[in-house]
């Protein structure tokens, strides 16, 4: 079979039955040849019946949406305006809160601001709103996935030519919510202990309160875990000899005159010694003036000659006779 919009032809080579008999009956079944020989969807379609379980990913929406009040773990209603959808139509937004998706692999993810818009047909999942609340979303492969850090969040396929993740979610409102609230509360008083950790002490009535551990994600441990790269330590070796490298600067100007009426300031340090000697001087131009005045004065008293000065190649030291 054919894709559409490429030349490339896919031929059928006896191997993964299940995912060709898949692509053939989708094929089929958007061409409406499939429903009337058959009497049924295909298999891989079965699933979206349910509407309320699944959500569409739209790179087109601004915000997430559902008809269904029942997919909100808390809810607010009210007058929350309109949106207006691709045939031009105005729908009103009833009402918004927090949807909880319970992935059938174990993970939850957690959609903000969800609005309720009961005209609508399907559950939407909105890409910029995901890239709004922090999360990485690719698509390839006949998969999809969101991300946050290094962690995967969550992970959906697509079916047809649409990208869907399948999920159940939590009726209980107040309940939910609360005992997750209280698990987030125990979680940062005790140092954002793990879940094993809290379900131990709560084995042990340690936990007044808490009826069950469920911890969410928490994006505090992720970073906290972060390791941080040292810097490279590569020609850095600190230098034995004095004056064998010396680093100078320029600071100005400055909003105070100095008593002298300067708005400038050099600095030498000694990479050996980490001595250092600060110079006021009226104007940039003075640097070089001052850094063979300098010079004579530090190699007189410690007997060695300036090997290598260290600057930023500001113009003060390209262009002062340097």
């Amino acid at each position: 079979m054919a894709e559409e919009g490429k030349g490339k032809i896919e031929k059928f080579n006896g191997m993964n039955f299940q995912w060709w008999k898949m692509q053939v009956e989708d094929y089929l079944y958007q061409k409406d040849l499939y429903l009337p020989l058959v009497g049924e969807k295909p298999e891989a379609m079965n699933a979206m019946d349910d509407n309320s379980k699944v959500w569409y990913v739209d790179s087109g929406a601004s915000i997430h949406c559902t008809p269904h009040r029942d997919c909100f773990s808390n809810y607010v209603h009210g007058d929350y305006g309109h949106v207006t959808v691709g045939n031009g139509y105005r729908c009103s937004i009833v009402g918004k809160g927090k949807v909880k998706i319970k992935l059938s692999y174990g993970g939850t993810l957690v959609l903000k601001d969800v609005r309720h818009i009961s005209e609508l047909q399907k559950n939407l999942i909105s890409v910029s709103g995901l890239d709004r609340e922090g999360y990485f979303v690719a698509f390839g492969e006949k998969q999809w996935k969101v991300t946050k850090g290094s962690m995967v969040v969550a992970r959906g396929e697509r079916v047809g030519t649409i990208y869907t993740l399948s999920g159940t979610h939590n009726h209980s409102i107040s309940l939910a919510f609360t005992e997750n609230q209280r698990t987030t509360l125990w979680h940062h008083k005790l140092g954002h202990l793990n879940e094993s950790g809290m379900k131990i002490l709560h084995s042990k009535n340690a936990l007044p309160g808490m009826k069950n551990i469920q911890l969410d994600f928490c994006e505090g441990c992720v970073y906290g875990k972060h390791k941080r790269v040292s810097f490279r330590r590569d020609g850095k070796e600190k230098k034995i000899e004095r004056l064998e490298l010396v680093h100078t600067d320029v600071c100005g100007p400055t909003t105070v005159k100095s008593f002298g009426g300067n708005f400038y300031f050099v600095s030498f340090i000694d990479d050996a010694s980490r001595k250092t000697w600060i110079y006021a001087i009226r104007q940039k131009s003075d640097v070089y003036h001052t850094f063979k005045k300098w010079k004579v004065l530090v190699e007189n008293e410690i007997g060695n000659k300036v090997k290598c000065l260290k600057s930023d190649n500001g113009d003060e030291y390209r262009d002062g006779g340097f």
